[in-house]
């Protein structure tokens, strides 16, 4: 179940009104308590890295989702550690993602995309910046990635 509910996560419950829950903890909770809802009040438990690989991995699961979890990081470390103007965004990663050992490593995958992909679309938007000022002739400073 792990590889096949995470690129789900990206079919809109528009296209598709009878989606699978694809976050774990949504599943589990359901699957142990019934229903996420509980005395009208939405309730998410959460399992931990652990407790998602052993579920869904098996026995080694553990051992394998510490590891996802350590190279998700390790990945994100070499990508900020290339661009220094990031740092800040790295900074406050490295501050949310210790909170993430009470989650899941999908979450934390998902984490570190949006911070990816939002680092990505500024040195696109820089790079098109000065392109559109060179052509013009005129001169721009700005910091480039």
């Amino acid at each position: 179940h792990y590889f096949y509910y995470t690129p789900l996560t990206f079919i809109p419950r528009s296209l598709w009104s009878e989606k699978p829950q694809t976050a774990f903890e949504n599943r589990w909770t359901i699957t142990l308590f019934g229903s996420i809802i509980s005395d009208d009040l939405i309730g998410v438990h959460t399992f931990t890295p652990w407790g998602e690989g052993l579920v869904q991995l098996g026995a080694v699961g553990g051992v394998v989702n510490l590891f996802l979890y350590g190279l998700v990081l390790n990945s994100a470390i070499q990508f900020f550690a290339k661009r220094p103007y990031a740092q800040i965004l790295f900074f406050n990663l490295s501050i949310i993602s210790a909170t993430f050992i009470r989650t899941s490593v999908q979450a934390l995958l998902f984490t570190v995309l949006i911070y990816v992909l939002a680092v990505l679309t500024y040195e696109r938007l820089v790079r098109l910046s000065v392109l559109k000022n060179s052509a013009g002739g005129t001169t721009c400073i700005t910091s480039s990635p």
